[in-house]
C-alpha cells in the first residue's frame, strides 16, 4: 500500500471535472473517483508536506487538450499547461525517502479509467473543461496500490488525510 499525494481542484472548479467522471464511470459501471492532479507516492504517509502546500499556493493549471492513451488510469484526460508551482511541488515530493511513481511527471486531470463509453454525449462538457482554468485549494493523501488496473481498486482507494493550501 502506497500514499499517493493529490492536488485537488477548489470546490467550485471541481464540479464540472466531477460530472464528466461520474457520468463515464455511471455509463461504464465503474468506480467514481475525485477530480486530481497526482504529483506522486511515498512508501508512507508523510503529514509534514509544508513545501509541497508552499509551492502550490495560489495555484491556477490552465488546460491544455484533451488526451487518450491505452493505460487504464489515463484512458481520457484534460492534459494541463506546464506551470513552474507543479513542478516544485513533485520536486518536493519526489525528494522525500520513499518516493515513488510509475511514470513521467505530466500534469493531468483524468476524466474515465478504462475506455470511455457514450463519449459523444459528453461533448459539449469536455469542450467546457477546455475552457475553464482550475483552482488548487489542497492536497489530498490516499492510499492505493499500484498499479490500478480496475475500477475494484479504484473503489478501494482510502482517503488518509486532507491539507488546506
Amino acid at each position: 500500500m502506497l500514499t499517493t499525494y493529490w492536488c485537488v481542484p477548489c470546490a467550485a472548479d471541481a464540479g464540472a471535472y466531477q460530472a464528466v467522471i461520474d457520468a463515464f464511470a455511471d455509463a461504464q459501471g465503474g468506480a467514481r473517483f475525485e477530480p486530481h492532479i497526482s504529483l506522486g507516492s511515498l512508501s508512507a504517509f508523510d503529514p509534514n508536506i509544508d513545501d509541497v502546500l508552499c509551492a502550490l499556493r495560489e495555484l491556477t493549471v490552465q488546460p491544455a487538450r484533451l488526451g487518450r492513451s491505452s493505460v487504464f488510469t489515463q484512458s481520457l484526460y484534460v492534459d494541463l499547461a506546464a506551470h513552474p508551482q507543479l513542478d516544485q511541488a513533485r520536486a518536493c515530493l519526489a525528494a522525500r525517502e520513499g518516493f515513488c511513481s510509475t511514470r513521467k511527471f505530466a500534469p493531468h486531470i483524468s476524466l474515465c479509467y478504462g475506455p470511455p463509453v457514450k463519449e459523444e454525449a459528453l461533448t459539449p462538457a469536455l469542450q467546457a473543461l477546455l475552457a475553464q482554468s482550475v483552482r488548487i485549494d489542497r492536497v489530498q493523501a490516499v492510499a492505493i496500490s499500484l498499479p490500478v488496473e480496475t475500477h475494484a481498486q479504484v473503489a478501494a482507494w482510502s482517503p488518509v488525510a486532507t491539507f488546506q493550501i
